[in-house]
């Protein structure tokens, strides 16, 4: 199953399809266990001993086609939020195969944005509004509301932040990544910066003999927004599988040339994605005003 696919059910056991003792099996119906058990040992290792060798570990994972597994460098607390970063996931891996095919069908489109963002990171600046948005360049937080009240800028701004991600989802951690700095806090709380600035409050935190990433959801402004009950958390993650499904289409599409440029692909993005994830997002305020009566 490559990056980004959907989920399956796996089927029953053989034996038990067939009506047979597993004792019993032939041979040749071992083969497909044996090799699997051989691929899953040969699955790659990233180290996480320490905070540098996971911003390490973080970016070869990106470098290897691997994308899919960065959320097992991220922290949960509960099973919930293993749910939610399990889509976080898949659509990680999506993405990157999504970005791969722009690269290939719109080689010129992608390799003038990435020349921006690198001329921008030599001088100390970023100028990928995700790039900025994670540092606190951007004062996006500020503009947001008004932004959210005219729904022709939101949909411009959505469509404008799309193109650069699609373009190039993880060309600045591949190429700038060393400049991400762990800030040492406590002995096992670390902060992470990129030259110095901070990157919105995302904690390092050890555990276990293990160092991960910890989202930054006990912010006063995220608590009261962030799951917490195990009908949130399907709420929630049924709104990030939207995401992922909406990407991973649009993966299919451009693999198979139904798109002229990256501009129709961002568009199209807008279109597959925000009416689905505004019925979802209503479904989870209703989850959220239960919380309070």
């Amino acid at each position: 199953m490559g990056d980004g696919s959907p989920r399956v059910t796996a089927p029953g056991p053989i034996a038990y399809r067939m009506g047979m003792s597993p004792y019993r099996l032939p041979g040749l119906f071992l083969l497909p266990l044996l090799a699997a058990l051989v691929l899953t040992g040969c699955k790659e290792q990233y180290s996480q001993e320490s905070p540098e060798v996971l911003l390490e570990s973080t970016r070869q994972m990106v470098l290897d086609g691997n994308a899919r597994r960065l959320s097992e460098l991220i922290w949960t607390e509960s099973e919930g939020e293993a749910l939610v970063m399990d889509r976080v996931g898949r659509t990680f891996g999506a993405l990157q195969r999504l970005g791969n095919a722009i690269s290939e069908e719109f080689p010129q489109e992608v390799e003038s944005i990435r020349r921006q963002a690198d001329e921008a990171a030599e001088s100390g600046e970023i100028s990928s509004m995700i790039g900025r948005a994670m540092t606190a360049q951007g004062g996006v937080a500020r503009g947001a509301p008004r932004a959210l009240r005219d729904e022709g800028r939101m949909r411009r701004g959505f469509d404008s932040i799309v193109r650069e991600l699609l373009a190039d989802p993880y060309g600045w951690l591949e190429r700038h990544g060393d400049k991400l700095e762990p800030m040492r806090i406590t002995d096992d709380i670390v902060a992470l910066s990129w030259q110095g600035k901070p990157v919105l409050g995302l904690r390092l935190v050890e555990h276990d003999g293990k160092w991960y990433f910890r989202l930054p959801l006990d912010l006063p402004a995220l608590r009261s927004f962030v799951p917490q009950s195990e009908e949130e958390f399907e709420v929630f993650a049924e709104l990030i599988g939207s995401i992922h499904n909406v990407v991973y289409d649009l993966a299919i599409e451009v693999e198979r040339g139904e798109h002229k440029n990256l501009e129709s692909v961002a568009s199209t993005a807008g279109e597959y994605a925000l009416p689905t994830a505004a019925m979802v997002m209503i479904a989870y305020g209703k989850a959220l005003e239960e919380r309070g009566n």
